[in-house]
């Protein structure tokens, strides 16, 4: 019996050290959860730092208004090499392909004129003839132009273009030309040196093919297209404005363009402005004359031209500014709100007024609201 009391009164103990041992814990976690809400409580929220911050000074002034113009890079000219003869592509020092450089004047691609060329100097062989067998006639009829058309036999060269004729002296000599054939035969071989030098197409400026369609020892026809050959240097920019921006546009108004890739600015000169709207944008396109050595055709290029001029005015970045046209400054030591008034904008910056100068605009964008936050060192 003594010692199944025994052991009910250690149960017992056992069940009161486990209870206060659970209300020990249970408490120390209660302590713990009130002192973490009472440091945080500390943070009320009501002050910020200079240091976690930028702001700028205002300085008011006469700020233009902008609009951006965007286009891309196209050659100034664009030649199409087309044949007008027939007959074999030569090969020449320069490769007829795309990107290969011309100077003014230098060969682009040759067709063989062999054959061409030796029926013309049969025509020229023909003709010299001609001239020689009416030579007496000229002396004995003619001489006071008798030694004019013995120059003129005796300079002829092989290969070379035939000289312009002597000029005849009276009417009867010119009748007895006419009915020599010499007139009728030296305007059939100008024509025909007129078209030897269609074998051979030269670049009529600086420039580069941009796309070939033949290849060397290829034979071309008359009338088929050999390529495209673009200058090198002078550019163009073709963009579209709207009809009242139009207006404003004259013939040699420059506009400043940039190329984020090269990292550079071009100054366009305005060349053309279209009489027509373009029926699917409703601008009116307008071209710009561009010189760079660093531009390459489809280039897209971005530029600013100026619209109005705004007194007492300052550009401040877009993103800095609220939705109901609010800006935050620094006034009296504390953050404050403040409207403005929007006069013009554009996607890098907006023109407000209503600021003072020497205000403190906060550029720093948060988060969360600043409005009346106090500044701390």
């Amino acid at each position: 019996m003594k010692t199944i009391e025994r052991m009910l009164l250690l149960v017992a103990l056992t069940i009161a050290m486990i209870s206060c041992g659970g209300s020990s814990e249970q408490d120390t976690k209660k302590e713990q959860s009130e002192t973490a809400t009472l440091d945080t409580s500390k943070d009320t929220g009501t002050s910020l730092r200079r240091g976690d911050f930028e702001t700028i000074e205002v300085n008011n002034g006469n700020v233009g208004s902008y609009t951006l113009i965007t286009g891309r890079v196209v050659p100034r000219t664009t030649t199409q090499l087309v044949s007008e003869v027939q007959g074999r592509v030569r090969i020449s020092s320069k490769p007829f392909k795309e990107g290969t450089n011309f100077n003014q004047g230098q060969t682009i691609i040759s067709v063989d004129n062999t054959e061409f060329a030796l029926n013309l100097e049969a025509q020229k062989s023909s003709f010299l003839n001609i001239l020689t067998r009416m030579m007496p006639d000229l002396k004995a009829d003619y001489p006071d132009n008798y030694q004019n058309w013995l120059k003129y036999v005796s300079t002829y060269t092989i290969g070379a273009p035939l000289p312009e004729l002597p000029a005849t002296t009276s009417d009867s000599e010119k009748y007895f030309v006419t009915s020599q054939q010499v007139y009728n035969t030296y305007y059939s071989i100008k024509a025909q040196e007129n078209r030897l030098g269609k074998y051979t197409l030269t670049a009529p400026f600086n420039g580069s093919l941009s796309e070939t369609f033949v290849d060397n020892g290829g034979l071309v026809s008359p009338g088929q297209p050999l390529g495209t050959f673009i200058s090198n240097g002078s550019y163009e920019i073709e963009t579209g404005v709207s009809l009242q921006l139009a207006g404003n546009l004259k013939v040699g108004q420059k506009v400043t363009f940039n190329s984020k890739e090269l990292n550079k600015d071009f100054i366009g000169t305005v060349v053309r402005i279209n009489d027509i709207l373009d029926t699917k944008t409703q601008n009116v396109p307008v071209f710009f004359k561009v010189i760079g050595p660093e531009l390459r055709s489809g280039l897209y290029l971005e530029g600013s031209l100026q619209l109005e001029h705004y007194e007492s005015a300052f550009n401040i970045p877009p993103n800095i500014i609220a939705r109901d046209n609010t800006v935050h400054v620094v006034q009296d030591g504390t953050i404050q709100k403040k409207e403005v008034t929007v006069v013009a904008s554009s996607r890098d910056s907006v023109t407000i007024t209503g600021l003072e100068n020497g205000t403190e605009l906060v550029v720093t964008t948060f988060n969360k609201p600043i409005s009346g936050l106090k500044i701390t060192k």
